[in-house]
């Protein structure tokens, strides 16, 4: 298949936004558009819904599985186990990079095979350098440019970067108010377009509304002024999409890398196990048995990955009134290897970095203080009260998706499941180049005005199982050979069930 260079796409992203969000008083650049473009009403984060794992998915058209960003934070046995790497510091993923130019991930991304083939691609953004990192690993590729907002020439070279860093200062705070950071990813983004040729692909990425989320609350007054700037600062790009969108036949499409839920109590795993007697560190540095990583999933390494270690942890963990589900490496399909654990097939997560036993916490759809429902545990420095996301709530599972330009339906909403995975193979498409084998997404040909989905076969395929007094069940949806996320709940069934603790 040749390769259409008639079709450019610009590619937005805001960190965090939950799609009910997306209102007419809150943001109305952007539910505009939504009416105007196609809405996806199923869209859907990779899980874990963690930044860093959907940055990759986003850049590589595939789930962790694949691309193998297994958390914001993990370990690499076959690296180096001792060592937690961060991967929201591009320098600590490109220790793990091996010369492979794809910042420690295991599947090509998009910006690779644009630049293989000579095209093209500009990317700015304010969310971390690691997440910069993974959405565009080619930045110094020839006709490639990528400014990150935060610190602009810290990881190229490039004299377009160079010359337009010293235009603006350093951000007043770290981190910046919504306002200055919206405000610099538009500034930057608008000024490079100017000057460079506009390439096949752009991304632009706004740190807004997930660091606000974060630290202040869903809901609080923080939040939403959070997502007025960030709006704001998109109809800019909006009004200029406007303008070069016919003469140079760009397509916009807009995604969130996850959802959000609040915070309702903050636990510790980590304590939780030296109180039972393990010793545990968040690496094998000092010596520890047990390793972790906290959020709304807690990854766990053992020493020597020993199974009966790790189920020694699970059967302390099961126990706690926070523990929701768990999975460990494939033992029947998409069941564990460890009793009572799914496998880590059954959410698209097996990877052989992935932990020895990921363990997510009990969630519901209660309204936090501000009345925006969706609530759970959380282990990590967030408080109750604060934002977290990383499990399989649906609120932290569901994403903004929408397409809009001249290739794709007007006014158009589609229920059919898609995901962050499906960006690329869907700009692919449109452009003509053939995905790779890694490339897991399907092509969403439901929304392209010149193809025929009118027949898109769509089944729920649920997975449960039943370990103790507790049943479990995650929730998916088939659309072909294509399986989707839509969530997951957990019921105490002794004494006839009952006491439905999250809804899928």
């Amino acid at each position: 298949m040749g390769t259409d260079q008639s079709l450019k796409y610009l590619i937005v992203v805001f960190d965090g936004l939950r799609p009910d969000h997306v209102t007419d008083s809150r943001m109305p650049n952007l539910s505009g558009l939504k009416r105007a473009g196609s809405w996806l009403t199923r869209h859907r984060a990779a899980f874990p819904t963690e930044t860093r794992v959907n940055a990759a998915s986003l850049a590589t058209g595939a789930p962790c599985a694949e691309h193998g960003i297994v958390g914001n934070r993990f370990i690499d046995v076959g690296y180096d186990p001792s060592r937690l790497v961060d991967g929201g510091d591009l320098a600590s993923l490109r220790a793990l990079d091996a010369g492979a130019g794809r910042t420690a991930m295991t599947a090509a991304p998009f910006s690779e095979i644009l630049a293989a083939r000579r095209l093209p691609m500009i990317s700015v953004g304010s969310q971390s350098s690691g997440s910069w990192g993974l959405t565009h690993p080619t930045v110094d590729a020839d006709g490639h440019v990528g400014y990150w907002c935060a610190d602009a020439t810290l990881f190229t070279d490039n004299p377009t970067v160079a010359a337009l860093a010293g235009e603006f200062p350093r951000f007043s705070a770290d981190p910046p108010m919504a306002a200055e950071s919206c405000g610099r990813v538009a500034d930057a983004f608008l000024e490079l377009v100017k000057s460079e040729p506009l390439p096949s692909v752009s991304l632009v990425w706004f740190g807004e509304p997930d660091v606000c989320y974060h630290n202040f609350g869903l809901g609080s007054p923080e939040a939403e002024d959070a997502l007025m700037q960030a709006d704001r600062s998109f109809g800019r790009l909006l009004d200029w999409w406007d303008c070069r969108r016919h003469e140079e036949n760009l397509q916009l499409v807009v995604t969130s890398d996850h959802g959000h839920i609040t915070i309702s109590e903050q636990i510790s795993v980590k304590e939780t196990l030296r109180r039972a007697g393990f010793s545990v560190g968040s690496s094998f540095e000092t010596g520890d048995e047990v390793a972790l990583t906290g959020g709304r999933v807690s990854d766990v390494w053992v020493r020597d990955g020993d199974p009966a270690l790790a189920g020694a942890v699970l059967d302390v963990l099961r126990e706690q009134a926070w523990f929701g589900l768990s999975f460990s490496a494939r033992g029947d399909g998409d069941f564990g290897v460890i009793p009572g654990t799914f496998s880590h097939d059954s959410v698209f997560a097996a990877h052989r970095r992935a932990p020895d036993l990921r363990v997510t916490f009990v969630d519901n759809d209660e309204d936090n203080a501000f009345g925006v429902p969706g609530c759970g545990y959380s282990d990590g420095r967030h408080p109750a009260g604060d934002s977290m996301h990383g499990g399989l709530h649906p609120r932290e599972l569901r994403s903004v998706g929408l397409y809009a330009g001249s290739a794709f339906k007007s006014g158009h909403e589609s229920d059919v499941p898609a995901s962050i995975t499906d960006v690329a193979p869907t700009i692919f498409h449109g452009l003509g180049i053939e995905k790779p084998v890694s490339m897991k997404g399907r092509v969403l040909h439901e929304l392209f005005d010149a193809d025929d989905a009118s027949s898109l076969p769509v089944q729920r395929c649920p997975v449960a199982l039943t370990a103790g007094a507790r049943r479990s069940t995650i929730h998916r949806t088939r659309v072909g050979t294509y399986v989707y996320l839509d969530g997951a709940e957990y019921q105490e069934v002794e004494n006839g069930g009952g006491g439905l603790r999250a809804r899928g």
